[in-house]
């Protein structure tokens, strides 16, 4: 096992390269929800967008109490939005039950196949998909326009495969975040067949934000990225 998984990351680093800009990288949150950002480029006036919370907002609470930075975290998953309602979060984290994708609507949202886990997706999951449930999904830049925000500062993406058509989409709408922390699904299968990943589509979608000006900042695991745009 330990081979297949040196083997894995071998293949990764040599798929997605490693990071080629030198910033000021730092790690907040627990083991299992926290990210690695670019802290240089958030401040206190920062807009942050988080998708993707789950039944872990370390990262979040610990960004908006140690920067005095208000985030808008997103998580359309029953689970997650019963959870923070009984937490006692900073007013500065703001909770919106909706779902990111690239259209606006509802989803089918799949449920994992663990029941002890609560990471859902609106990819087709046929093996859950008894159990699955609609939930709203809006692009990015409908959720911009609802929330005022002409800009974002810090997009941090964790939403179990979605990810590709949300870039897509975001890049096709010339929306240019600041900084991006992209957690990459390209391990989970797509049902065409044993062994057949994701690694096509994230190598694209990283070679698509490379050439909108971002540079890759932090790679961790060729799973977490963190993507800095250049200046004009």
């Amino acid at each position: 096992m330990g081979l297949k998984k040196s083997a894995r990351a071998a293949i990764g680093r040599m798929l997605f390269g490693t990071a080629d800009r030198n910033v000021a990288i730092r790690r907040l949150g627990s083991s299992y929800g926290g990210a690695d950002f670019s802290v240089d480029d958030v401040q206190a006036d920062s807009v942050v967008y988080s998708f993707g919370i789950g039944l872990d907002a370390s990262f979040e609470v610990e960004l908006s109490e140690q920067l005095q930075v208000h985030v808008h975290a997103f998580d359309p998953t029953l689970q997650s939005i019963e959870w923070v309602a009984a937490q006692d979060f900073p007013d500065s984290f703001i909770m919106h039950n909706w779902g990111l994708a690239a259209f606006d609507g509802d989803a089918s949202f799949c449920p994992p196949e663990n029941q002890d886990e609560v990471s859902h997706t609106i990819i087709n999951r046929p093996s859950t998909k008894a159990r699955s449930y609609t939930v709203s999904v809006k692009r990015l830049e409908t959720t911009m326009r609802e929330l005022r925000h002409e800009y974002i500062d810090l997009l941090k993406l964790d939403i179990e495969g979605a990810e590709y058509t949300v870039i897509e989409d975001m890049l096709r709408s010339q929306i240019f975040p600041r900084q991006i922390l992209i957690e990459f699904h390209h391990w989970a299968l797509e049902g065409m067949g044993p062994g057949r990943t994701r690694y096509g589509r994230t190598l694209h979608a990283i070679r698509a934000l490379k050439a909108a000006g971002y540079l890759m900042a932090s790679n961790e695991g060729n799973k977490n990225f963190v993507f800095v745009r250049q200046y004009s």
